[in-house]
């Protein structure tokens, strides 16, 4: 942490405070973050709300800039690998098998997004207007044209792993994965909820 702008940094420990809920097992998040949990990724809204995804269905959230942190009521057990911030203050969150949830409230409830795939989503990016891209294992790639409440599975041929995204344009994303870096073009790509493939 640096309160210089970046000249010195110090480091602090993540503590995280107790969620505002129990979760279905009986353990609380706070509870279960002593246990040395991996912190897979963290997000930042734009303004000084943060988020984190982690192991075992642990959700975090800062209103502070990171300077305390309070675990999210989680609605699944599995990893996280990635949470996305959207422009209309939703929140996505994605991981293990294919999982991804919509939350419109900042993380206070959930719902489950259907995907059309089981691989491990890793790696997500805003496109213009209320545009979303997910990226994953097996060459997955997951378009949104409605702000996350539903998505289209783009299956790429070469079922290379992807890691990675960042919109290049409306319609073309940069992608780094197994496979080093592509370029994934969204136009043409068919409308519609995901499907299986």
């Amino acid at each position: 942490m640096s309160q210089d702008g970046g000249e010195s940094w110090a480091t602090r420990k993540f503590t995280p405070a107790p969620p505002p809920a129990t979760r279905a097992r009986g353990e609380s998040v706070g509870t279960q973050a002593a246990g040395g949990y991996h912190l897979n990724r963290i997000v930042s809204s734009g303004d000084s709300r943060l988020y984190i995804a982690a192991e075992a269905g642990h959700l975090y959230r800062s209103e502070d800039g990171g300077a305390s942190w309070a675990g999210l009521t989680s609605p699944y057990e599995g990893s996280f690998f990635g949470m996305l911030p959207l422009a209309d203050g939703a929140l996505l969150a994605f991981g293990l098998r294919g999982n991804l949830y919509r939350s419109a409230d900042a993380g206070a409830t959930w719902a489950k997004i259907p995907t059309g795939t089981v691989a491990l989503l890793d790696g997500a990016a805003r496109l213009a207007g209320h545009g979303v891209a997910i990226v994953g294992l097996a060459g997955v790639v997951l378009a949104s044209d409605d702000g996350g409440r539903t998505f289209r599975l783009l299956q790429q041929a070469d079922r290379g792993g992807l890691s990675a995204v960042l919109a290049v344009s409306d319609a073309e994303l940069a992608a780094v994965g197994e496979d080093g870096a592509n370029l994934i073009s969204l136009e043409g790509a068919p409308h519609g909820a995901a499907t299986a493939p």
